[in-house]
C-alpha cells in the first residue's frame, strides 16, 4: 500500500500537484484547524505536517475527518504496509539478505591509547565493553588508522562494522564497512539490537548505546532508513534519544511523529546533557529506571 491508496481508501480528498503543492507530498485540508492545503502527509513516508498545527499523527488525521469510520484495527495495519512498503520508487531491495562478510585485517585488543580514550568519555569499565559489544582496535592501518573497530552483529553473527577515530580534530568521527565487506548493509540495522527486548531506546551513534547499554540501539547519525523504520515500529515501546542541540532535535522530533502512529508508545526524550555519551550517570540510570527496568 502506498500513501495515496490510503487516502483513498478513507475517502480523503488530497492533490499532488497544482498550486500550494510540493513534490513528494499529497496536500490536504486539515481536519483539525480547516486550513485548505494546510495539511501535507509526505508520499515516502507517511508523515503528517500542517503548516497551522505542526506534526500531527496520520491515524489521527484519518480518523478526525471522519469521511470514513476506519475500524482502528485495521488502520493500524494499513499503515503498517504504509511504512513496509511505501512509494514504489522508494522500494528497497531485499535489505537483510546476507553476503560474505569480510572482516578488516589489524584488529587489536584495545591498547593504551583506545583505553585512554575511551576513559576520557567516561567508560571506565572497558572489559565490558570488550566482552559484551566485542570493542577491539586499529593502530597502524590503512584505512582506520588509530581507531575503535566497532562490530555489528545481527542474531548473534558479525555482520557489519563501524569505526571511532581516537584522533580529537579528524574531520572524520566514524568510519563504516564498504559494501563490498558488509554481510547486511549497516543502516539496514539497528546497532544493539540483539540485545533489546520489549523496548529500545533510539540514540545517533554506538558510544551512546554504551552510555545507555542494553535496549539502547542507534540509527548511525541522524538519518534513518526505512529499513531502519520498520524495525523500531515492531517494538510496542520506542524512545528517541538524539544528541540535544537542534538540528539533531528536529530529527527527532520527524522520527518520533513518523513511530507516533503505530502501535504502542513512542517517546522522545532530550537530555541535559550535549549526548547520551556525555550525560551523568545519574541522567542515564534515570531513563533506564522509566523505561527499561
Amino acid at each position: 500500500m502506498i500513501v495515496t491508496e490510503l487516502l483513498e481508501k478513507y475517502g480523503i480528498e488530497f492533490h499532488t500537484s497544482g498550486r500550494d503543492t510540493r513534490p513528494g507530498w499529497a496536500q490536504m485540508t486539515c481536519p483539525y484547524c480547516g486550513g485548505d492545503k494546510y495539511l501535507g502527509v509526505s508520499t515516502r513516508w507517511g508523515n503528517a505536517n500542517c503548516w497551522r498545527c505542526g506534526p500531527l499523527k496520520l491515524f489521527d488525521v484519518i480518523v478526525e475527518s471522519k469521511v470514513v469510520t476506519p475500524q482502528k484495527s485495521e488502520l493500524a495495519e494499513d499503515l503498517r504496509k504504509l511504512v513496509r512498503d511505501g512509494d514504489p520508487s522508494n522500494w528497497l531491495p531485499d535489505t537483510l539478505k546476507k553476503r560474505d562478510f569480510k572482516r578488516p585485517r589489524g584488529t587489536l585488543e584495545l591498547q593504551k591509547c583506545h583505553k585512554r580514550f575511551l576513559r576520557d568519555r567516561g567508560f571506565h569499565n572497558i572489559t565490558n565493553l570488550e566482552v559484551l559489544w566485542g570493542v577491539r582496535g586499529f593502530l597502524h592501518h590503512d584505512r582506520f588508522r588509530y581507531s575503535l573497530y566497532i562490530p555489528i552483529h545481527y542474531h548473534g553473527d558479525e555482520v557489519s562494522f563501524t569505526t571511532r577515530t581516537i584522533y580529537k580534530d579528524s574531520p572524520y568521527r566514524y568510519r563504516s564497512a564498504s559494501n563490498e565487506e558488509e554481510g547486511i548493509h549497516h543502516k539496514h540495522l539497528l546497532y544493539g539490537e540483539d540485545y533489546a527486548r520489549n523496548t529500545i531506546i533510539i540514540c545517533e551513534g554506538p558510544l551512546d548505546v554504551w552510555k545507555i547499554g542494553p535496549g539502547a540501539v542507534c540509527t548511525f547519525g541522524t538519518s534513518y532508513t526505512k529499513a531502519q523504520v520498520l524495525r523500531m515500529v515492531d517494538y510496542p515501546c520506542r524512545v528517541v534519544c538524539y544528541d540535544n542541540e537542534s538540528e539533531a532535535q528536529q530529527r527527532a522530533s520527524e522520527l518520533t511523529a513518523l513511530l507516533s502512529p503505530f502501535h504502542g508508545s513512542t517517546f522522545n526524550v532530550r537530555l541535559k546533557a550535549k549526548d547520551p555519551g556525555e550525560a551523568q550517570q545519574k541522567e542515564i540510570d534515570l531513563i533506564r529506571k522509566k523505561f527499561l527496568l
